[in-house]
This record gives C-alpha cells, structure tokens and sequence, in this order.
C-alpha cells in the first residue's frame, strides 16, 4: 500500500496533498488519534472527506480493527444516503509514525447536533420526515446478505443538507460514522467483546455487548427523542429504564406511542425490524398494547437494588438466626465441644493413647472449624452481584472483607438468565435459583456457602430453608436483570 508524508496537526494544511491527488483544505474534526479532513481531488476537482487513524504508541488493537472494519464496510454499500466510500490507503506521520486513510464524498452540511446545540427543537412532522429517511437506510443495512447493524445512531451521525424550496425545513439526510458497526448472519444476534456507542443512545443489551437490528431502532428512537426535547437523553426523566420524554415534549398520542415502542427496554419489545416500525409510523395507529406484568419489589424483602443504564447492583443481606442456621450453629457447637472434651480426657492418657486419639480427632476438628465461617457468612455475610458496562461480578463478603470472588466476566460473555426450578419426583428438593450464564461460568443467586454444603452431603432432603431468597425476591430479581440486560427469562 503506497503512503504518503504529512502532518496532521499543521493547521494550515492546504499544501499538503496525499496520495499525489488529495489536497487537504481543512480540519473538520479530532478524537484522540482520529482526524477527518476536508479536502479537494485534483483529478476531479471535487470535495472529498478523509478520515486518518494514527498508529502511535497508544494505539489500542479495537481502534485498527474499527478502522479497517469501517474501510470494508464502506466498500459493500451503495446507498444514496450514505457517503460514497473513494479509496483508503496508508499515510506517513511525523515522527515516524504511520496511519490509515479512508476517503469519501464530502457532504455539505452539518449534523443534527448542531441544529440541537444552536437550541432548534424539531416538531412532529419534522422528526417523522427524518424518521422515514433514516429507516429507509436501516431497512437496506439490515437486509443485506450480511447484515450491518450501525450501533451508532446519534445526532451526531446524521447529516442535513440545506433543504431545496420544495422540500420544506428538513434537507437530505445522510447517515456516517460506520466505525461501531456489526456484522452479523442473518436471524442470530451478534455478541462482541467490546461495548461501542454513545451513552445515552445504546440500548440496554448493547452494554452487555449483544447487537441485534431492533439495538439501531432503539437509538433512533432517542435520537428523535434528542431533536423533539432539545435534551440529551440522560437529562431527560427516567422511570424503570424508560425514558418519559412525554413530560417534555407534547406529542400526538400515536406518535408518542410509536416513540415508546421504538425505545422499550427489552429488545424483543421493540419493532422487530426496520421496515415494520416505518409501516407502524406511516399508519399512524396505535399498538395494541398487551397487558404489562407488573413484577413489585416482594413485601418485607431486605434486597438492596441500585440500577442505572450503565450499572446494576444487588445486595443480598445476611440470612440470620433463621430457625434452621439456629439447628446448624447448635449442631456444629456440639460438635466442637465433644471434639474439646475429647482432646482434654486424651491429654491425660499414656503417649500411644494420647497420639491415636489426637490423630482421630483432627478431622472431626477441621469439620467443625470448617462450619464456622460458613455459619458466620449465613448471619453476617452479604453476597454482591454487580454488572456494569464492562464485566459481571459476584462477590461474596463479611464486614466488607471478601472471602469468596469467583472470576469476574466480560458482559459480552452473557448469553442467557435462567430460573431453576425445584426438581420433581426422586430428586433432591431445591429452592429456585437464579442463574446467569457468560459462557463457561455461571453466577448465582439463591445458593450459599451453607446451602451448598447440606445439598452436597443430602444432610436432608429439603435443603431449600438454607437457601437466603425466596421465591418471590428470585422471581422479581430475573425481571430487573431481563430490563436491564434486554435478555428473555429461561424458565428451567
């Protein structure tokens, strides 16, 4: 790949020419180690955009990938809306540095976040014409062989050109900026190590890594919300994860409906695809909304839950000198004392004797004190369950002492929340547990140290009274983590 000499950071750039045929004219933007560029072909005269990745030290493996990512896609879409991809190639830096070029049609106009930051507030009719203009280029992505889910619809990423006298206040919109994309076969979901978007933008299950098609629907739903309010979707109220945008703007009901759905938490709750959500809004009617099931927080119940779009936590409080840890701390209490009453009369016997009996009475002595930090973790241990935008964690811990952290996980790994069930027939009696997989590992609720311990040994055939949830406190738990991963429930 030829490359080419110059220096991004000149401001005056219009001498420097790339590739013996880009004239740079002018900065546009910068971001860490991304710069884009206006500048003129000089074979054909006309204006172009180059975007540069430099390859300095801190260059991060995700970033190069992106790059090329963006280059490849680029060179498969031909749409209208979307900027014509030219030619990428590789650059020369000061100081020795390399970097990566991609060249495109120069658009002339400014994004729709300039018009929110000059203070316009879009009407209805305005953001249902851009509405339709962006779904249409949604329904060509999401239809190719390979499918492209974009990931990151913003304001940002849409651009207007000065609308022709016919055309009203809304001018031709383009959509850019396809370094977050998503390859993905169709009908699967696509699961990625990294999380790529813009806060405020990315639906629940993208934090966790999981994209599907209904994930772009979802940011252009609060990219709308964003032109109507005039607000950042995270300045906007909130309640249960959705976003009451209703209290600001006033807005035809079907219109608000159609927002709200475009918007809903849970992925399978949304359009199932670009192409219905535009026949929705160009019908104009209403959903017909099933029945919500409303899952309260159980009456009595001790649980702590802290959740915001970017993090959940639970606190699972100490179980207490619930009557059966009462029966446990006595039993392992007797233990320990016959094991002490027994070493003291071993003392007083003749050397052989003394050795024999201290030699049996060791592994009774490690049961018992074996049994206590698991009895002090039932009355004064929490166990955490924390997921942010990076990994899942679940640690357990006494006095904020950590006695047990199983490996934590990316959220990328997550693939499924399940709800055990009690066995049936001949099987060992079981509480419900929750179960989130990420992979390999698993991280679960409703199982403890103790618990654990009596299922193992089948001390008694219904150990679920060690168990520190209930039912209910499990069932409404899976609920919350559903809304906030946008994960169906496996009932098991």
């Amino acid at each position: 790949m030829p490359s080419t000499r110059f220096s991004p950071s000149t401001k005056q750039t219009s001498q420097k020419i790339l590739e013996g045929r880009y004239q740079l004219l002018q900065r546009l933007a910068r971001r860490l180690r991304r710069q884009t560029f206006l500048a003129r072909d000089l074979q054909t005269q006309a204006l172009v955009v180059i975007k540069v990745l430099s390859f300095n030290g801190e260059l991060h493996w995700n970033e190069l990938q992106a790059f090329e990512q963006e280059a490849t896609t680029l060179q498969r879409l031909s749409h209208p809306a979307i900027p014509r991809y030219q030619d990428h190639f590789e650059v020369q830096l000061r100081h020795g540095d390399r970097g990566l070029a991609i060249v495109q049609d120069y658009v002339a106009g400014p994004s729709l976040q300039h018009f929110v930051d000059a203070g316009r507030i879009f009407t209805e009719a305005e953001a249902k014409q851009i509405a339709r203009s962006i779904l249409k280029i949604l329904t060509y992505l999401h239809a190719l062989d390979a499918p492209i889910i974009h990931r990151d619809i913003t304001p940002d990423n849409i651009l207007m050109t000065e609308p022709a006298k016919d055309q009203g206040t809304i001018g031709q919109l383009y959509l850019i900026d396809f370094g977050s994309v998503e390859v993905y076969a169709h009908d699967e979901s696509s699961s990625s190590a990294s999380t790529l978007g813009t806060y405020g933008f990315m639906p629940p299950e993208q934090f966790s890594g999981r994209v599907l098609a209904a994930s772009d629907l979802y940011s252009l739903g609060m990219t709308l919300i964003t032109l109507l309010t005039g607000s950042h979707p995270s300045k906007l109220p909130h309640k249960n994860l959705s976003t009451r945008f209703e209290e600001v703007a006033i807005l035809s009901p079907a219109f608000t409906d159609w927002l709200k759905w475009m918007t809903e938490p849970l992925v399978e709750h949304r359009p199932v695809s670009a192409l219905a959500a535009l026949e929705a809004l160009e019908s104009g009617q209403q959903r017909q909304l099933k029945p919500k099931v409303i899952h309260p927080r159980p009456q009595g119940s001790n649980l702590v839950l802290h959740k915001s779009p970017a993090c959940l936590e639970v606190m699972v409080p100490p179980a207490g000198f619930t009557p059966i840890v009462k029966i446990f701390a006595l039993a392992t209490g007797g233990l320990l004392l016959l094991c002490s009453l027994w070493t003291l009369l071993a003392l007083n016997q003749s050397i052989g004797i003394k050795l024999l009996a201290l030699s049996l009475g060791l592994p009774v002595w490690a049961i018992g004190l074996g049994l206590l930090p698991i009895l002090l973790f039932m009355t004064m241990g929490r166990t955490r369950l924390r997921l942010n935008q990076d990994q899942i964690s679940l640690v357990y811990e006494i006095f904020r002492f950590k006695i047990n952290r199983p490996p934590a996980a990316p959220m990328a790994h997550i693939s499924g929340i399940r709800l055990i069930q009690p066995g049936h027939g001949n099987e060992t009696k079981k509480p419900t547990r929750l179960v989130i997989q990420a992979r390999n590992r698993r991280y679960e609720l409703g199982s403890n140290p103790l618990f654990n311990l009596v299922s193992h040994l089948r001390l008694t055939n219904n150990p679920s009274g060690f168990s520190t949830l209930t039912n209910p406190e499990l069932e409404w738990l899976a609920h919350e983590l559903s809304n906030w991963l946008g994960l169906p429930i496996s009932h098991i």
